[in-house]
């Protein structure tokens, strides 16, 4: 039996045991919701099932406490370099508003970014107070990083194929499916899973090629069961803003002038010989620095910030063209362009205040209470965003529609059409549907591809 009463306490009946939750506070209005912390979905992957695929829980009995955060999954911090987390660390975290409503609660899962080398799926580090203001299930889910997730070898016998920690989160969502009903989610598994709402909020790049991932994700869109679900994608006018510093450093740029292979997408780097990769590389550079001359320098990192931010772009891109082929469902394009002076917290953590511009991970201070957010006054435009951002991500879990009540009358967000221009959905203090600025210069890629005999998609 779950308890559904109003207390600070509630417990829940999942497919494995009982767990106790905790109410907490959003950061506004002293909204309350319930918080379940680290729940298992899978037995602790240690000693010999280390790199083995994930294990099925057994049932426990009692109830199990879920009230506060647990470590992230084990990893070399990028800030101070010192190892931090547990290798036991299979666990995922639900946030709801209420537990008890008369029609069931569309789920939101989060997949945290982090490159699969880093990052934690718990409440310090993304906080779903933002969300708890709408009728919803956010759910993150915490998974094995870096060589304990994704070590790989051919030989069968060692029983690593690899990408364990991919296995973990489809052993997450299955466990997501089977539990939904009980946390206020749609009981009908089937019902679940087209409510359901996985999101990873930045482009990963690629994992190793075994038994998950067959190919690239682009290659993969072709055949892909996604192309059945609607889709919203994003990127950062600023995304280039994080090679600053190395671009800064004289010893980077003579490697570049070395090897200006270094500025090519990776898939053209697998795909060219030297000679050729050499020759795009350079070819690359020569389009946005041309402003400055072809020789490089300090003065170039502008322009080498912009290169590096286009070619982020650039692979969502490909996967945006995949869809428009292959695709069955709408795809949804943003653009997020919002240049707070204070408030891009992620910008201001790496490279300080007097930088300007948005960052990469920028946008999900909107979405997430980081460790640094701090309360602003509801007078101010980001908070205004932060309503907008969520009432759109929220009514797209709802309802494959991110054209929510609160955003309907500032502007229409379209999806994304195979012909005439690329229309995205621009967000800073307006709103605005607008032809993507970047445009010319993606299509530069494009002819890019096409000189090494890649295919886009």
């Amino acid at each position: 039996m779950s308890d559904y009463s109003e207390t600070t306490a509630p417990v829940v009946q999942t497919t494995h045991g009982r767990v106790r939750g905790v109410m907490l506070k959003a950061l506004y209005d002293e909204e309350e919701f319930y918080a379940f912390d680290g729940i298992p979905y899978a037995v602790p992957p240690l000693g010999t099932l280390r790199f083995k695929e994930p294990h099925d829980l057994k049932p426990w009995h009692g109830i199990r406490d879920c009230s506060k955060p647990l470590d992230k999954c084990i990893q070399v911090s990028s800030y101070t370099k010192q190892v931090e987390g547990s290798e036991d660390c299979l666990y995922l975290n639900i946030s709801v508003k209420t537990l008890k409503s008369e029609e069931p609660l569309p789920l939101m899962v989060y997949v945290h970014g982090g490159g699969f080398k880093g990052g934690d799926a718990s409440r310090r580090a993304w906080g779903p107070d933002y969300f708890m203001r709408e009728n919803v299930i956010h759910i993150s889910i915490g998974h094995r990083l870096g060589p304990l997730g994704f070590l790989s070898f051919a030989d069968p016998s060692l029983e690593i194929p690899g990408n364990a920690g991919l296995k973990d989160i489809i052993l997450a969502l299955k466990w997501i499916k089977a539990n939904a009903g009980n946390f206020n989610g749609d009981p009908d598994p089937e019902k679940a899973e087209g409510r359901m709402m996985p999101f990873v909020p930045v482009v990963e790049g690629y994992v190793t090629p075994q038994s998950v991932l067959l190919s690239e994700p682009v290659i993969l869109q072709r055949t892909a069961w996604s192309n059945r679900i609607p889709v919203i994608m994003g990127s950062n006018s600023g995304e280039g803003l994080s090679f600053n510093p190395v671009l800064r450093n004289a010893n980077s740029l003579q490697e570049l002038k070395k090897h200006p292979e270094c500025v090519l997408p990776q898939t053209l780097l697998n795909r060219c010989d030297p000679g050729q990769r050499r020759q795009l590389g350079q070819s690359l550079l020569d389009h946005f620095c041309q402003a400055h001359g072809h020789r490089l320098s300090i003065e170039h990192t502008d322009a080498l910030s912009h290169l590096w931010t286009h070619n982020m772009m650039h692979s969502q891109e490909r996967l945006v063209l995949a869809r428009l082929s292959y695709g069955q469902a709408p795809t949804y394009l943003y653009r997020f362009d919002f240049d707070s002076p204070d408030f891009n917290l992620y910008r201001i953590r790496f490279f300080g205040k007097e930088q300007r511009g948005v960052s990469h991970v920028d946008e999900l201070g909107y979405i997430y209470v980081l460790p640094s957010t701090f309360k602003l006054d509801k007078s101010r435009p980001e908070y205004t965003t932060i309503c907008r951002m969520v009432a759109m991500f929220v009514n797209f879990a709802a309802t494959s529609d991110p054209n929510a009540e609160l955003t309907k009358p500032l502007v229409e967000w379209k999806p994304v059409k195979r012909f005439g221009p690329r229309m995205i959905l621009n967000i800073s203090e307006e709103l605005k549907f607008v032809p993507q600025p970047e445009r010319q210069k993606l299509t530069f890629y494009d002819r890019l591809y096409e000189q090494a005999g890649v295919t886009l998609f």
